[in-house]
């Protein structure tokens, strides 16, 4: 329920009297906290709206879900009684969660085996900047990238008295902006890019189970006007300028795709109209809530926007805490830090994301360590108590020196505040310079996370990252639709994820 996308379209889908959008939640027994099986969780999520109140589907069957089948949040609603489905998916890996959600709530996963007359399923979400062509395999519409054209769409599609059937929403959806209808095309489109007049974007409710407890999300840009070789979300070069990174050796020690030497068929790259979108500083200032705690600011490039200095200033003068996602190193005032500090903020986040200064270079990160080093100072003196630091290992080109000039960096930052170190391993993504990257292999990049540990001093806190499950991220990645077809059937086999994955 942490998601900001999630909690929009919950919010639009919701009309009195006409539709009533009720949230289903893949439950963990973490989540569950061992109760009655319903709340939230960081999960596979699903918004499905059922017209009316109506439990019944459309063919006259009940739609009554297995045992243990998930239900609304909001009424006990089951999954398969419902008029449309409606999920959102943000992670390579709760692909086969989603399936089995379904499969357990009474509804047919595997698109090929729906009837047009049954309730469609559209699916958004991050994940399908990475790669939407596995969700062909179970989804009637993709809606790949933001999503606000279709759901305005669909929307007054279902106001104007539209069915909700399979059929019926491929029409209303045809032609709109991101919309992907795989039965009638096998290249989806690009990935589609919201101009600035849709922020901000507010959160419905503030919840706990969020990267920012307890308060209220204000997206407030989209966008990066950086360049990084490894991110979906980058500036996209000038036209006739090569990029950097998209020449590689080849590693005979890595995993091979299925698909490696089949015809790579690629699809328009991203639009982007423009690339940064900011709000308006007052439309911001009006978006803050009153009351509650505070206000969670969301952007992949806050660092940039204009008012940022002067939202943080409004929310210190009302006592209100403020989260930030990570800030660039490179743009860290002494000003900033102190209004970070003003709004509750315990901890600063930057990213290094590569581990030496020439592997940043590589990546286009323009980063430094004396970037990185002065940031740490100035959080030390505003008062500040510690510096998380986001970084990816097993780039292309990676060596054991590399790790090691990490490890000293992050032992001398720690010698100014102490250190979290938020690791991942590097993904190759489809759309980026370095989508044809090698991975790993496992062996070698779990290597020199063992490798950094033992390199770091005790105080630094590194949290716990698998080779093996960015493994399994880079083969959905990379997966075709019939990839995608397998992958259901493997799910609903009963099969562990790697076999899912991997095919076997």
């Amino acid at each position: 329920m942490g998601s900001l996308g999630f909690q929009w379209t919950w919010e639009r889908f919701n009309v009195p009297h006409v539709v009533s959008c009720e949230r289903f939640f893949r439950v963990t027994p973490e989540s569950a906290g061992g109760g009655s099986g319903r709340g939230d969780s960081g999960g596979s999520r699903g918004r499905f709206a059922a017209r009316g109140g109506r439990f019944q589907r459309k063919d006259g069957r009940s739609g009554a879900p297995a045992h243990g089948g998930p239900v609304s949040f909001e009424s006990g609603r089951p999954l398969g009684g419902c008029d449309l489905l409606l999920a959102s998916i943000s992670y390579e890996l709760d692909f086969p969660h989603l399936v089995r959600m379904l499969a357990a709530g009474g509804a047919e996963p595997l698109r090929s085996r729906r009837s047009p007359d049954e309730p469609a399923l559209v699916i958004g979400g991050p994940l399908t900047r990475a790669n939407p062509l596995p969700l062909a395999a179970i989804a009637d519409v993709v809606v790949v990238g933001d999503g606000e054209p279709a759901v305005a769409a669909l929307v007054a599609h279902i106001q104007g008295g539209g069915m909700t059937d399979a059929h019926s929403v491929v029409d209303a959806l045809r032609g709109v902006p991101g919309a992907w209808i795989p039965s009638e095309s096998p290249v989806p489109p690009p990935s589609f890019e919201a101009e600035a007049g849709v922020l901000p974007v507010v959160s419905a409710v503030a919840t706990p189970h969020s990267a920012f407890p307890d308060l209220h999300l204000v997206e407030i840009s989209r966008g990066c006007p950086k360049s990084c070789t490894f991110c979906l979300g980058r500036r996209p070069d000038p036209v006739g300028l090569p990029e950097s990174g998209s020449t590689l050796p080849i590693d005979p020690g890595g995993p091979t795709p299925a698909d490696a030497s089949a015809t790579i068929v690629r699809r328009p790259s991203s639009i982007r109209s423009p690339f940064l979108r900011f709000a308006p500083t007052e439309s911001i200032l009006s978006a803050l809530p009153s009351d509650g705690k505070g206000a969670g600011i969301i952007g992949a490039a806050l660092s940039y926007h204009p008012g940022l200095a002067v939202i943080l200033e409004s929310l210190a003068s009302r006592g209100l805490k403020a989260g930030l996602s990570s800030l660039r190193a490179d743009r860290m005032t002494s000003e900033l830090a102190a209004l970070l500090k003003a709004t509750g903020g315990e901890v600063l986040t930057v990213a290094a994301d590569g581990i030496s200064e020439r592997v940043r270079s590589e990546l286009r990160k323009d980063v430094t360590e004396a970037d990185l080093v002065k940031s740490a100072e100035l959080a030390r003196d505003a008062g500040i108590h510690a510096l998380k630091i986001y970084a990816m290992v097993g780039l292309p080109g990676e060596t054991e020196d590399d790790v090691l000039e990490f490890a000293g960096l992050l032992n001398r930052l720690n010698t100014q505040l102490p250190v979290i170190a938020s690791l991942s391993v590097f993904v190759p993504k489809k759309g980026t310079p370095l989508e044809h990257a090698p991975f790993g292999p496992v062996d070698r990049v779990s290597d020199r996370l063992q490798m950094l540990r033992r390199h770091c001093s005790g105080g630094i806190r590194i949290n716990r990252v698998s080779a093996r499950e960015a493994m399994l991220q880079w083969l959905y990645d990379h997966a075709s639709v019939e990839d995608g077809e397998r992958m259901v059937l493997s799910a609903l086999a009963g099969q562990d994820d790697l076999r899912v994955f991997r095919g076997q």
